[in-house]
């Protein structure tokens, strides 16, 4: 697992860079982790052992083993059949070898303490570390291969070439694989000062004995892309914003709702609002049975129920919408960035977005041919 998947893949930052964008904003959902499919096996399989010893023993795992090694030293042992003597033990020598082979931060965050439910607190983990030192190792691999490169502005190159005294259409095609375009590319197999200076000699541009000019120099740097990143965990500043008017009204009407159906005895219910993306006056105040959202799910070692988990509905209008545009959004071209700022939340009613988009967005009705 410490090795980058052949199939995985970064098209978009190769395409930015090309366009002289090598910067981004990436998003990376914290249960992302779910999803994939050998991590979810090491979740299932550490959460029922963590249940069983806490069962069996009458003490806390994680208070018996309080270092990342010492749980380490338990699995092992489990693993080498010296804790569970049944015939297929739930923890085998290729689950050790595999997790050994995950960065020790990402181990600790796969054996974090579980919530008082019994779930696993996604949140405690880094999941952004792990995929972006991946991302950052196969770019190395790109790079490697001159494959990823920055574009560099056609008329920048002109201008530094002028003001080296030097010829920029006379170089240009012994530097650049699209020597013509507004954005240039050094060619994939110039990788290093060595290898721009054996492509100039090739080309008849440069004396073997001769050094490579500052300003071809300056130019091959500025292809060169490298990947850096800065992380922020999200989680709690979004939830954690000022209110706006209409997560007030919401909230307000939430409570109404609960009190109503408390008072008319209906217990077991959800206390929800219909219509919320129409106006006011035709929001509907509903009960929803508690026991239709729920579902079996594994906790502390066994089945229990338990709310079933909302993801992103692939069939929703505001997830048709992003797919609509997401290349727009990417903007790997000439064109400029495509962004928004909405501004500041303002509690007032005079307010252009008074519903969240994605809300507006999901209550369109598309017409069908």
């Amino acid at each position: 697992m410490s090795k980058v998947s052949p199939d995985f893949r970064c098209p978009r930052i190769l395409r930015r860079a090309a366009f002289g964008k090598n910067y981004g904003l990436m998003i990376i959902p914290e249960g992302i982790l779910e999803f994939i499919n050998e991590i979810q096996v090491f979740i299932t399989k550490l959460n029922k052992i963590i249940a069983d010893y806490n069962r069996i023993h009458d003490l806390d795992f994680h208070r018996s083993f309080p270092t990342l090694n010492e749980k380490l030293d338990y699995l092992r042992r489990i693993s080498q059949g010296m804790m569970d003597k049944g015939r297929f033990p739930i923890w085998n020598i290729r689950d050790d070898e595999l997790f050994n082979q995950l960065p020790s931060f990402f181990r600790e965050g796969l054996l974090v303490e579980r919530d008082l439910h019994g779930n696993f607190q996604f949140s405690q983990v880094r999941t952004e570390k792990i995929i972006m030192d991946m991302v950052k190792e196969y770019l190395d691999v790109l790079r490697e291969q001159g494959r990823y490169k920055v574009g560099i502005l056609r008329d920048d190159y002109v201008s530094l070439m002028e003001c080296a005294g030097m010829d920029p259409d006379l170089f240009a095609p012994a530097l650049f694989k699209n020597p013509q375009d507004k954005y240039v590319l050094v060619k994939p197999d110039i990788i290093s000062l060595k290898t721009l200076k054996l492509s100039l000699v090739n080309a008849g541009m440069l004396d073997t004995e001769e050094e490579t000019p500052p300003v071809l120099v300056n130019i091959f740097r500025k292809s060169q892309a490298e990947f850096k990143i800065q992380t922020h965990f999200y989680g709690y500043d979004g939830r954690g914003t000022d209110p706006t008017y209409f997560d007030c009204c919401y909230a307000y009407n939430l409570g109404l709702t609960a009190f109503h159906l408390i008072a008319g005895g209906a217990t077991g219910q959800m206390a929800a609002i219909i219509n919320l993306e129409k106006a006011f006056d035709q929001w509907q105040p509903a009960g929803i049975p508690i026991a239709r959202l729920m579902h079996l799910e594994e906790r502390k070692g066994r089945l229990e129920l338990v709310m079933e988990k909302s993801i992103v509905d692939l069939e929703s209008n505001a997830f048709k919408v992003f797919k609509a545009v997401r290349e727009d959004w990417v903007a790997a071209c000439e064109c400029p960035d495509r962004f928004r700022n909405p501004g500041p939340i303002r509690f007032s009613k005079q307010v252009e977005e008074d519903r969240p988009l994605t809300l507006r967005l999901n209550a369109l009705e598309f017409i069908r041919n």
